[in-house]
């Protein structure tokens, strides 16, 4: 309510940084590009797991090439998003979804 809800919306959809928050969407797009480059130069072939706020990974759908197909760019609370780079180029395998919980 503080914000308003198209303000919001716009924030979890198009991640469209609200008036006075400070978060810089070049900064943050630059950091997980630098990120990205150094997986493919340094861990050629493997997993990587990064843990960061949704605040912060809804920007790294812009490595991605098919990054427009992302809705949503918000990963909601214990969600994960997985990104692949193919040896081109990355894209996005899945976002936003929930591991399923164990029975035990």
């Amino acid at each position: 309510a503080r914000i308003g809800t198209q303000v919001l919306k716009d924030w979890d959809e198009r991640a469209l940084v609200p008036p006075g928050w400070l978060a810089d969407p070049r900064t943050l797009t630059d950091e997980w590009t630098t990120f990205g480059d150094r997986i493919v130069q340094n861990y050629p072939g493997c997993t990587i797991l990064a843990v960061t706020s949704n605040g912060v990974a809804r920007f790294a759908v812009r490595l991605a090439g098919n990054s427009s197909t992302i809705g949503n760019k918000k990963l909601g609370t214990g969600a994960l998003g997985v990104l692949q780079h193919d040896g081109t180029s990355w894209q996005v395998k899945e976002w936003n979804i929930r591991p399923p919980l164990s029975s035990s």
